[in-house]
């Protein structure tokens, strides 16, 4: 989890100018009865510029491949790609 504001978000993919927040909902924990009070701390964040993806633990479960695309199309409409960090040129004369 990382801190935003006074909440925790799950996790977070960061591009060179946004942020999409990704909140994984396990069944258990955020049933019908934590509906309101989840989206009203995703409104609040969605107001301070945050994008969210929701992710069910039973729609992961049940399709994770579908899941997990939906998150790299939120990504990618909102410009957010890869990014390798530490790779040298490795050239064969040295």
């Amino acid at each position: 989890q990382v801190k935003a504001g006074e909440y925790r978000i799950d996790l977070i993919v960061e591009g060179h100018s946004h942020r999409l927040a990704i909140e994984c909902d396990g069944d258990h924990w955020h049933g019908p009865d934590r509906y309101q009070q989840d989206m009203q701390r995703q409104r609040q964040l969605e107001r301070a510029g945050w994008r969210f993806v929701r992710v069910r633990e039973s729609e992961f479960y049940a399709n994770p491949s579908a899941t997990i695309q939906r998150i790299v199309d939120a990504c990618a409409r909102m410009g957010i790609a890869p990014v390798l960090l530490g790779l040298t040129d490795s050239t064969p004369d040295g």
